[in-house]
């Protein structure tokens, strides 16, 4: 069987542009390393994106604990818009949304923790189960 050869070519990452005899023809990189590199390039400001909002989950969600705490202490299931703007939690940072079966509204779960706002200027805090 003749072996097929492919022309020379340059490689895809821009860092490198080694010419070499690709093996394959779906092959733009000259090493896998040079593949990985591009592509980490590429994908490093999305993934930077992605990383700072994972932060913003983690510290919303470490806030949320000592706030469940409270309403569990004081034997309510309600905290004031203030206390929890206080405890630098963005009302916009949502995970998953789930309905609510009992009222209707959405959960905003981060991770362990998630909270519900009620209309009326309170939020409810949930744990996940």
């Amino acid at each position: 069987m003749k072996k097929f050869r492919y022309k020379k070519i340059k490689c895809a990452n821009p860092d490198c542009g080694a010419e070499f005899v690709p093996s394959r023809a779906n092959q733009f990189h000259c090493s896998e390393a040079c593949r990985q590199r591009k592509n980490y390039v590429e994908n490093k400001p999305e993934t930077d994106r992605i990383r700072k909002e994972e932060i913003k989950f983690k510290k919303a969600d470490k806030a949320l604990g000592p706030l469940h705490k409270y309403t569990l202490k004081m034997k309510t299931d309600r905290v004031s818009d203030e206390l929890f703007g206080f405890a630098g939690i963005e009302p916009s940072l949502c995970r998953v949304p789930r309905e609510n079966p009992e009222t209707g509204r959405p959960i905003h779960f981060m991770y362990n923790y998630g909270f519900e706002y009620d209309g009326k200027g309170f939020y409810i805090i949930h744990k996940m189960k």
